[in-house]
């Protein structure tokens, strides 16, 4: 394997375990689109966990911190059908 395809893997594996985090502090659109379009389905936060699969405390560090692994980000959307983008 080469070293180039071994550094793209490396650098792939440790994307999966960091998270998004929106480092300046600043609002995060998709995590407001998130929390607004969930409230406006009239959505708790554990109703959108069941449909989704992600944990409420995972979702509510997204709504407030900003902060959210690759694996659920893809799956909000995917399995509650609220728009992210």
């Amino acid at each position: 394997m080469s070293v180039f395809l071994r550094k793209e893997i490396l650098l792939y594996a440790i994307a999966l375990r960091h998270s998004f985090r929106n480092r300046q502090g600043t609002s995060c659109s998709s995590c407001q689109k998130l929390e607004d379009a969930r409230l406006e389905k009239g959505l708790l936060r554990p109703a959108l966990s069941l449909m989704s699969g992600v944990p409420v405390p995972t979702i509510a560090k997204f709504e407030q911190q900003y902060a959210i692994s690759l694996v659920s980000y893809v799956a909000l959307p995917k399995r509650s059908g609220i728009p992210m983008q």
